[in-house]
């Protein structure tokens, strides 16, 4: 035993999910994602959920009652949620284009989201549902802005040699260059069109 910590463990089968301080309020996870709930009355439906690091997070995927039309392209926002219970990081919520399978979609998806919301696991979470709310849904406002900018951007036509100079800015060629590296680099241009 470790002075200001303890264990985590599993109900089901004693198993240790992860060593938190003595601050750590455990959320279950139907309390984590009781306001997902709510929103299912406003036609948000749930397509997938699961469980990471043999139960140490899990996380759920909804979407939203309408896609958007944005530049030809139809963009689905979906709500992703995620809990841990290995002291690792907080509960997390976000609106993202990027539908969550796995891990590496998940953590794409917080990554990148633009709305996001979080609650630390050392405070009642009860009163900040609602602020979570005001926070990630007003998507069609979000994706209106998005279809703005996309639409100012359209017309906008850049040769090859301005793509390249993109490129390299942002994806400059290391000196020493991997093997690896090379070959994306190559494969960028390969599927740029661009030599």
């Amino acid at each position: 035993m470790i002075p200001g910590y303890k264990a985590n463990v599993r109900d089901k089968d004693r198993r240790v999910l992860g060593v938190v301080t003595d601050r750590y309020k455990v959320v279950q996870n139907p309390e984590a994602f009781t306001f997902a709930d709510a929103l299912l009355e406003n036609g948000v439906k749930y397509e997938t959920a699961g469980s990471l690091q043999e139960g140490q997070k899990t996380w759920m995927l909804a979407s939203l009652p309408h896609q958007y039309i944005i530049n030809g392209d139809e963009i689905s926002p979906y709500p992703v949620f995620m809990n841990s219970h290995d002291g690792s990081c907080s509960i997390k919520c976000a609106i993202t284009p990027v539908c969550v399978v796995c891990n590496n979609t998940l953590n794409l998806a917080l990554r990148t989201a633009k709305r996001t919301w979080s609650c630390m696991h050392t405070r009642d979470i009860a009163d900040k549902m609602l602020k979570a709310r005001d926070t990630l849904f007003h998507a069609s406002e979000y994706m209106a802005e998005l279809g703005k900018i996309f639409d100012q951007l359209n017309p906008i036509r850049l040769s090859d040699q301005k793509i390249m100079e993109y490129i390299e800015m942002l994806i400059p060629k290391p000196d020493k260059a991997t093997d690896i590296q090379k070959k994306n680099l190559r494969k960028l241009r390969e599927d740029l069109k661009i030599r």
